[in-house]
């Protein structure tokens, strides 16, 4: 068995989250178990789970989380990590959870320099800044606009371009976008929980 962090119903995450005891699915060929130590919490969860995603009830209960970080403790052999090893999954389904059963393919072995908190915060936007980079081949001399940019920033944007700004706040807006680019050091706000843990528990309103 282990702890899952779930959605019942969609609606306000205060409201709706609960910590359930599941079966933890049984590890097979190609998959590793990770014990969790931090999952990434992103605004794909919180809109999941508001309903802003679609309100199918066949998915209740919802399983959240998308990426985490934590210690293996299985692998099938000739899978990559191996037990012990320190790890960042993603993508994996129901990441806010004790243990996961990842694919191998989402399990990656996490350097002894990064601590797990950081690392459940990583990939999902760090893979959606290369994802920019690379698509729209960026180079140190473009310019990148990122809306939201007082939420969040990405610090791989960051080796292409060191100064920009998030969107103008005239109402003016330019016609035609032509140029890419992050928040500069002056933009930049101070993230001080970007993660769950599996300590944690929802808190109802009062």
């Amino acid at each position: 068995m282990t702890r899952k962090l779930v959605a019942t119903a969609f609606g306000a995450p205060r409201e709706v989250l609960t910590v359930v005891d599941v079966e933890l699915p049984t590890a097979s060929v190609g998959t590793v178990t990770v014990d969790v130590r931090a999952a990434g919490i992103n605004p794909f969860d919180v809109k999941s789970v508001q309903g802003v995603m679609g309100e199918d009830p066949a998915k209740l209960p919802l399983q959240i989380g998308n990426e985490c970080s934590g210690v293996v403790r299985e692998a099938a052999a000739g899978t990559g990590p191996a037990a012990g090893d320190r790890v960042v999954v993603y993508p994996v389904s129901g990441a806010f959870a004790e243990t996961v059963v990842a694919p191998a393919a989402s399990v990656h072995t996490l350097p002894d320099t990064v601590d797990f908190d950081q690392a459940a915060g990583l990939l999902l936007a760090g893979v959606t800044a290369y994802d920019l980079v690379e698509t729209l081949d960026i180079t140190e001399t473009d310019t990148v606009l990122v809306h939201g940019a007082a939420q969040a920033r990405s610090d791989r944007s960051r080796w292409y371009s060191p100064s920009a700004a998030g969107p103008p706040s005239s109402r003016r807006r330019p016609r035609r976008i032509t140029r890419l680019s992050v928040p500069s050091a002056r933009r930049q706000s101070t993230i001080t929980r970007c993660c769950w843990t599996p300590s944690d528990q929802p808190r109802r309103p009062r």
